[in-house]
């Protein structure tokens, strides 16, 4: 079988599966409060682990001397390590055995997805909020440089405190 688990861990929850319910939901069951990388050095072929802020490890030389001695057994068995990090400064010891995929933040076109899908939730749930379209320019670049998720929350809250989508507040 060549399926793949995939475990998250983070610093409070410790390693939790991931797997889908029959309904198709994204569920979590903890397995184990082990320090992640020697968990990931007991675990069978084709595992996925994606590690949430362990970048604030790396500083720790054991944790980098983990890193290194576990980077070909763990590649010989298929065992993945996704680090999530919004920044990273890479050790020299383990530079060359690391692969950075860096996320472009949401352009104009996802940022009025996000504009219209508020407008929408907001109108089904509380009433109609002030906006006309040709305000997407002035909204969109006032949205530019956050993630998508920052830039959902940011439009909720000037929905929700001003009844409109106001560019000071986003």
């Amino acid at each position: 079988d060549n399926a793949y688990s995939c475990y998250s861990w983070n610093i409070l929850k410790g390693i939790s599966q991931l797997e889908v319910n029959q309904e198709g939901l994204l569920c979590q069951r903890t397995v184990s409060n082990e320090q992640p990388l020697k968990w990931l050095n007991t675990q069978p072929r084709n595992i996925v682990l994606f590690l949430w802020n362990y970048h604030r490890f790396l500083n720790s030389f054991e944790i980098v001397q983990e890193l290194q001695d576990g980077r070909d057994t763990w590649k010989e068995n298929f065992r993945h390590i996704v680090m999530l990090v919004p920044d990273i400064i890479l050790p020299k010891e383990i530079e060359k055995s690391v692969t950075i995929i860096d996320f472009s933040l949401p352009g104009k076109n996802e940022i009025v997805d996000v504009i219209e899908n508020t407008l929408a939730g907001i109108e089904t749930n509380e009433g109609r909020i002030e906006h006309k379209e040709e305000d997407n320019n002035v909204l969109v670049n006032a949205a530019r440089g956050m993630t998508l998720f920052e830039a959902e929350n940011a439009f909720a809250l000037s929905a929700v405190t001003s009844k409109k989508f106001d560019p000071d507040i986003i």
